[in-house]
């Protein structure tokens, strides 16, 4: 019985899933650059753009929940990091191409985990997400249409922390219930 329930709290505690909306970043009306720390994540080239300021039809309708999306700034690679997770997918638009290509890969250490590339436009979100589902430490966003923006709201990510100390101390409470349990038997 404590073994099930030390596996349930153990199992319960190893992933998070997260759905990150850009939303709670900034209540301005322009843009802003994505600060490290933002969600628990390093933000490279990342800004987060209110709907109504973009020139392109695109980061309107790139905005899937609330006000607010992010975008490659300047155009340039794009990336995320920090720790273990897995990307579970994003909605995308072009921010002024009627089609744009994007690149993502996604790395673990320097091992390529997948380089996968799709195609949006600048008229409807287009909900995309990896083929494979593998854990990576970084994600890197390409736009492949010499230099253009791209536009991505609803970023599903699941999170996987290191176990830390209160974990060791549920499994060492099992242990000690354990030995209660048999001296009393005894």
């Amino acid at each position: 019985m404590y073994i099930a329930i030390l596996m349930a709290l153990v199992g319960s505690s190893l992933a998070m899933a997260d759905l990150i909306t850009f939303d709670n970043i900034y209540s301005g009306t322009e843009y802003l650059d994505i600060p490290d720390g933002y969600e628990g994540f390093n933000w490279d080239q990342f800004g987060v753009i209110h709907e109504t300021f973009g020139a392109g039809p695109g980061y309107a309708n790139g905005v899937v929940s609330g006000e607010y999306a992010a975008f490659n700034r300047q155009a340039h690679v794009a990336t995320v990091n920090d720790g273990a997770f897995t990307f579970d997918g994003a909605w995308f638009t072009s921010a002024y191409d009627d089609t744009l290509n994007i690149g993502v890969i996604g790395y673990l250490g320097v091992d390529e985990k997948y380089n996968e590339n799709f195609s949006v436009n600048k008229f409807t979100p287009t909900l995309w997400s990896p083929s494979v589902d593998v854990g990576i430490d970084s994600l890197q966003f390409t736009s492949l249409n010499n230099g253009q923006h791209f536009v991505m709201d609803d970023m599903a990510v699941t999170k996987v922390p290191v176990p830390g100390a209160f974990l060791l101390g549920f499994i060492g409470l099992g242990f000690a219930g354990r030995q209660l349990r048999r001296r009393k038997t005894a």
